[in-house]
């Protein structure tokens, strides 16, 4: 992306789209065409209006029709509405038919209306486009058959709203004095008027967030099966603004199967190269059992997604389901608020432990996140959803064949994560410390009220609040007297938040002050805390209780000064009060955490940590050459951070310091003005597999100032954005693992391998690694379909805590994104395990073995196996073509004499490699010997016979 395309995106990011969930809908999921759920219709006629859903553009591309036939009579009218607020500045539709006549009479545009009507999120109208009229501002008048992707752009400063037509700009067609939330079409025939015009509208792909990719099967739900016909029609649509970024990028719809927690490529197509400027719309079309599922066979989940630039910025998917399978699995709630943990419930029809293993996986839109494996016929599964992110997530139930691998996902459910706020907790005496039942908790944002109460517990729950809108908390509970209070919450979380009341008779003795020491926003206990009183002449202390609650009795009446201490906390504001003799006063306390927060800077693209890098906090600038920045002191809030470095683009990121934490800002590389640079991958390994963890920095060739560096992740890579034609130097360098390498070149190729053969010795140890654990890898052929796959671990000190084996297969498109077909966990110290696998003629296999060992730590080795193709014939078998190889060459020994012994040793070396090539020792356990004997026998007949050669020039 240019810098003049980076700031153009960032731009129309700033104005185009709102803090509010997009809504999209394609009209491909609704069974039976009820589309109430989202829509609802509003109508004048009987016999001439049309409101369904209907196939058009592809076999199963469905879309809404909303029409008036041609008996249209004077009055009559037909509306779409939209039901549910979506709040965007931006709101696209493809037209895929509006129908209009061929000839109008001359005062048809005072007879038909065909209109897209825009409300703001309170239902008032903002403005329509009219498709009909006589007014030249809208220029874009449908005749028959008329057709494209219709996107209503609003600009914030002027409020104007530009309509775009399949990427060509219409110019202004209305103007909107808020943010457009509803969307509403209508047709219909001027009252009053008795010519009848028919009007059409097909309306598909309405969106208010930009790109929408749908697919269109025979079923209108996700599920599909082989009894389902394989046409398959994914439409797409595309925001062309800015419409620079747009031509330049390339478009691709990109179809994945989940395979063993790994989304796996299928099948891809481009859809808009770089640099065209159509189509922002159409169809990828396939045939499903052909194209897309392996005939039908390869049963689970499949991820369409329309990517610009590799980027993924719409989904869709659809599952398939083994015929007559009645597996099911299930989550608790479709809706989940994040933060909360989640109970999955499975159940396996026809449960086969013997032969399958089976899992329950948690994906979301790009990547599995939690995999469980099963061995009860029914039972659940929990996920803990803290930490996760907002949107579809899959719950699906998957088996793997134990001994060929196969692997088959047999159902699945959905549910979405939602940024919705829980606040929960707990109702209590603060001065005995019980919990108090039937406390009414009433918690109010802006006009909406959220109510319930304690259980016989104290517990209560409120669910629904949304972030950045200030809550009001009030709690009440006849003879107890709580401290209401508001805080706005920051972040989408589950918020405990326990309520302390206090009894409005307390127990006490004389004159007497006693309170609550509580923290800053939501007012919770602080326990242990110092609490002082004093005067002039007298002072005293005490130490807060489990509900943050202090008593200071026996007082004389006066005025006394009261604050509160504690480590981690600033100290309390320090509050004056005035005693009555023999009464009880109430003062509370409140008190402010204080934390640390260590920034890190992360390359956008690579996610290699920057070394060097500075931030600006209120306008001072602190800078590091050791990779973070410490800030101490803060106190909870939203804090606003500006990172920026050398060859990147500034950036900067409001963060919500609630604790102690650590925080990571990404920031991405600026672009050359003169080349246009690439992604190259650098992947460090070695006999231990890959190494995580490796520091990488990238220095223009002759400079000894860094460009760039990265940390490589767990699969040994780092990626950076380098032009191919500058040298660059590269260091890999890890003290600790013993790794120091440097490299020097033109980047011209994508990755780069750093194989790293030894990474120091063992000499903090007793005794190497290798002279402690020994893992050994061989095969035996079971039959000319089956062989085994034996492991042998052994571990001389029996140190081995925990170590798990893994068969895995890797693609020759893709050797270093291994796919594991079958493991077994659960072994310690000495063990010997069997894989089997099947058709493995011509196939090659690793075994990786992780093991955890108390003086080695972690155990990370991987072996590779290979089984030759077989070069007999059915029938004979390999020791045969061993003999008949070696009678060929005793055959020909026995054609030469004492003069003739050097050529004759040459030819039969010569035969050697040839049957070597040809697979006719592969009966012997071990080829490199045999390549090793073959060598050397070799290199002695070339040097007798130069010999011989020689001797014989120098006699003549």
């Amino acid at each position: 992306m240019t810098i003049l395309r980076y700031f153009l995106f960032i731009a129309v990011l700033l104005f185009l789209f709102l803090p509010a969930s997009a809504f999209e809908d394609t009209f491909q999921y609704y069974p039976s065409g009820d589309y109430s759920e989202e829509w609802f219709t509003d109508e004048s006629g009987a016999n001439d209006i049309y409101h369904d859903i209907i196939t058009n553009g592809g076999t199963y591309s469905r879309c809404f029709r909303l029409g008036l036939d041609n008996d249209a009579a004077s009055g009559e009218y037909v509306q779409l509405w939209h039901r549910t607020p979506s709040i965007s500045n931006y709101w696209s539709v493809n037209f895929r038919y509006l129908h209009t006549p061929r000839t109008f009479p001359s005062n048809a545009y005072s007879i038909l209306k065909l209109n897209v009507y825009f409300y703001d999120e309170d239902g008032y109208q903002l403005f329509y486009h009219s498709f009909l009229g006589s007014n030249p501002t809208y220029p874009n008048h449908p005749m028959y058959g008329t057709s494209g992707l219709f996107e209503y752009l609003r600009d914030t400063s002027s409020d104007q709203v530009t309509l775009r037509v399949d990427g060509v700009d219409k110019g202004v067609v209305g103007s909107a004095s808020k943010p457009m939330a509803y969307i509403s079409f209508r047709i219909d025939q001027n009252s009053g008027d008795s010519q009848s015009i028919p009007g059409w509208m097909y309306i598909d792909d309405v969106t208010s967030g930009g790109n929408i990719v749908g697919i269109g099967t025979e079923s209108t739900t996700h599920t599909v099966t082989e009894a389902y016909n394989d046409d398959t029609n994914i439409s797409f649509g595309i925001n062309t603004f800015p419409l620079a970024s747009y031509q330049a990028s390339e478009y691709e719809v990109d179809i994945k199967r989940s395979v063993s927690g790994v989304y796996t490529d299928v099948i891809s197509e481009v859809v808009k190269p770089a640099g065209d400027s159509t189509p922002t719309k159409g169809f990828s079309n396939w045939d499903r059992s052909v194209d897309l599922t392996n005939g039908d066979t390869d049963y689970g989940l499949y991820m369409v997604y329309l990517l610009d630039d590799g980027t993924s910025i719409d989904t869709d998917y659809f599952f398939l389901v083994p015929p007559g399978d009645a597996s099911s699995i299930s989550f608790s709630n479709p809706e989940i608020p994040i933060g909360t943990t989640q109970t999955i419930t499975y159940s396996i029809d026809g449960a086969n432990f013997g032969t399958y293993n089976y899992h329950v996986r948690i994906y979301s839109t790009t990547a599995q996140i939690q995999s469980t494996q099963v061995s009860e016929e029914s039972s659940t599964v929990t996920w803990d959803t803290t930490g996760e992110t907002t949107g579809l997530h899959y719950a699906v139930l998957s088996r793997t064949d134990k001994t060929s691998g196969a692997y088959s996902e047999l159902t699945y459910d959905i549910a979405t994560l939602s940024d919705t706020i829980i606040i929960r907790g707990y109702a209590y005496d603060a001065q005995n410390e019980s919990t108090l039942a039937d406390v009414n908790v009433n918690l109010s944002q802006a006009a909406t009220w959220f109510n319930t109460t304690s259980n016989a517990t104290g517990y209560y729950e409120l669910t629904g609040l949304i972030v950045d809108v200030e809550v009001n908390v009030n709690a009440s509970l006849a003879n107890y007297t709580h401290e209401n209070f508001t805080f706005t919450p920051l972040s989408a979380e589950i918020y405990t938040m326990d309520l302390y009341l206090i009894n409005n008779t307390p127990t006490y003795s004389n004159t007497t002050i006693g309170g609550l020491t509580y923290d800053y926003p939501l007012h919770q206990a602080v326990t242990n805390a110092n609490v002082n009183i004093y005067n002039t002449t007298w002072s005293d202390n005490t130490t807060s209780s489990s509900t943050g609650f202090y008593l200071f009795e026996e007082l004389t009446n006066g005025s006394y000064t009261v604050n509160a201490t504690k480590t981690d906390f600033q100290d309390s504001a320090e509050y004056p009060t005035d005693t009555n003799n023999g009464s009880w006063l109430t003062q509370n306390i409140l008190m402010y955490g204080i934390y640390d927060l260590t920034i890190r800077a992360q390359d956008a693209t690579t996610d290699g940590y920057l070394s060097t890098f500075s931030i600006d906090y209120n306008g001072v600038i602190s800078s590091t050459t050791n990779g973070s920045i410490t800030y101490s002191g803060l106190t909870y809030g939203l804090y606003t951070f500006s990172v920026s470095a050398t060859g990147y683009y500034s950036d900067s990121e409001d963060i919500l310091v609630d604790s102690t934490k650590t925080e990571t800002i990404q920031i991405t590389q600026t672009d050359s003005i003169y080349y246009t640079p690439h992604y190259v991958k650098f992947v460090v390994w070695g006999p231990m597999g890959y190494y995580e963890g490796v520091d990488v920095s990238v220095y223009e060739y002759g400079v000894s100032t860094t460009k760039y560096t990265g940390v490589t992740g767990n699969d040994g890579a780092v990626t950076f954005r380098l032009y191919e034609t500058q040298r660059y130097t590269i260091t890999f360098i890890d003290a600790v693992q013993g790794i120091d390498r440097e490299m020097v070149l033109y980047p011209k190729d994508e990755k780069y391998l750093i194989f790293v053969a030894s990474t120091g010795s063992w000499s903090t140890f007793d005794e190497p690694i290798n002279d402690v654990v020994g893992i050994e890898v061989s095969t035996k052929i079971i039959n000319s379909t089956h062989s085994y796959v034996n492991v042998s671990y052994t571990d001389t000190l029996s140190e081995t805590t925990a170590a798990t084996v893994y068969l895995n297969q890797s693609n020759s498109s893709d050797p270093y994104n291994q796919t594991v077909i079958d493991s077994q966990s659960g072994y310690t110290n000495n063990w010997t395990h069997s894989f089997i696998v099947s058709d493995y003629e011509g196939e090659s296999y690793y075994i990786h073995v992780v093991a955890t060992h108390t003086t080695y730590g972690t155990v990370d080795q991987t072996y590779a196996i290979q089984f030759d193709s077989d070069i007999g014939l059915p029938g004979i078998p390999d020791k045969v073509w061993l003999y008949v190889a070696i009678l060929i060459m005793m055959f020909t020994a026995g054609m030469f004499g004492a003069s003739t012994a050097t050529e004759g040793a040459a030819i039969i070396c010569v035969e050697g490699w040839v049957f070597l090539f040809f697979g006719w020792f592969s009966s012997i356990d071990n080829n490199g010997i045999i390549a090793v004997g073959l060598g050397a026998a070799t290199t002695i007949a070339i040097f007798a016979n130069i010999n011989k050669f020689s001797k014989k020039e120098g006699h003549e």
